[in-house]
């Protein structure tokens, strides 16, 4: 069959690179139907969640990753056995980890462990595989660590910068002095909750008036675009200069917890697929809504998301945005 101009433009890329410095080793001890204890074991982590769903939107996941001692090995069979594409590195360090007990509808955390920090060499060769993987695959999303200690901020802001200068598309899903740090990139996109806005001190609250102005100061520091998502309340995207309120339909949530990493890679997702912007927040949204109604973290079905994306509203925060979506020239992520 010939593959024609058309055919071409809406070919999906082979991959994705997902920079997850340290996954951890999950223990859920949950109650079945008939109120028996059960066991759920599972690789996790922001990196891991976001990895995740980039899989389940239809694209391969090079997961670039330590994986070390006991909790490691089992965390990398974990994570090999969801079929992603794992890149690691041989290290003395371990991975970190947690049980939680979840009786009734909360988790309560029983045990934390965190992960060791990681030697200069062993940052050295992260760093090498992350570059190679994100070159290789033109858009990368950078993750946090469970613990502060395992990556040093400086190591976000060098990949960015070193990432944006080579042409791929950087999308960062960072706080605190990662964000800061990854600023200096000059990323595609960053994704912040409007908790963590207000928290780090780049907005005075949570009203959309001053998420607004933390996006515009995010903006100022150096990202190209952001997304802030705001719990139950809808989704504020800066997307080229534009500014659009995203709604998703309400949905009873299971467990929120996993939805904003679910967003980071739809957005990801979106900038490697260049997909038109309207048509990217939609998809952002639909992800997160179609994760928090399950259980198990980014663990949305794709079928659901396909079929929510369509009920997204997605509208103009201003005049000139309003302008664009009337005149088609919203634009496309990644472009």
């Amino acid at each position: 069959m010939t593959t024609t101009d058309a055919d071409a433009e809406h070919d999906e890329p082979e991959s994705l690179c997902v920079f997850a410095p340290s996954p951890l080793l999950t223990v859920t001890v949950e109650h079945d139907v008939h109120e028996h204890d059960q066991l759920h074991v599972h690789v996790g982590g922001q990196g891991l969640w976001i990895a995740r769903m980039v899989r389940t939107l239809g694209m391969r996941p090079q997961l670039c990753a330590v994986f070390g001692g006991e909790t490691g090995q089992v965390a990398r069979f974990l994570a090999e056995l969801e079929e992603l594409d794992v890149r690691s590195i041989r290290t003395e360090a371990w991975n970190g980890g947690w049980v939680h007990e979840r009786h009734g509808g909360d988790r309560v955390e029983l045990v934390d462990v965190p992960p060791s920090p990681l030697s200069r060499h062993e940052l050295d060769e992260l760093y090498s595989i992350t570059m190679a993987a994100a070159l290789s695959a033109g858009t990368c999303i950078l993750a946090g660590s469970h613990a502060k200690e395992v990556i040093p901020d400086d190591v976000y802001g060098r990949l960015a910068t070193d990432l944006r200068s080579s042409g791929v598309e950087v999308i960062a899903d960072l706080s605190g002095g990662s964000l800061r740090a990854v600023l200096e990139g000059e990323p595609s996109l960053v994704k912040v909750s409007d908790e963590e806005l207000e928290r780090d001190g780049w907005a005075d609250s949570n009203e959309q008036d001053d998420v607004l102005r933390g996006i515009e100061r995010l903006q100022e520091a150096g990202a190209r675009g952001a997304v802030v998502s705001r719990g139950a309340e809808t989704t504020l995207a800066s997307i080229h200069g534009l500014l659009f309120e995203v709604g998703a339909p309400s949905v009873v949530v299971v467990d929120g917890r996993g939805g904003g990493d679910s967003m980071t890679a739809a957005l990801g997702v979106a900038s490697a697929r260049a997909m038109p912007t309207i048509d990217g927040l939609r998809l952002v949204a639909a992800s997160a809504a179609a994760s928090v109604v399950r259980r198990g973290l980014a663990t949305g079905a794709r079928e659901v998301i396909e079929a929510m994306a369509p009920l997204v509203d997605v509208t103009a925060v201003d005049d000139t945005t309003r302008d664009a979506i009337a005149a088609d020239h919203a634009g496309r992520f990644g472009s």
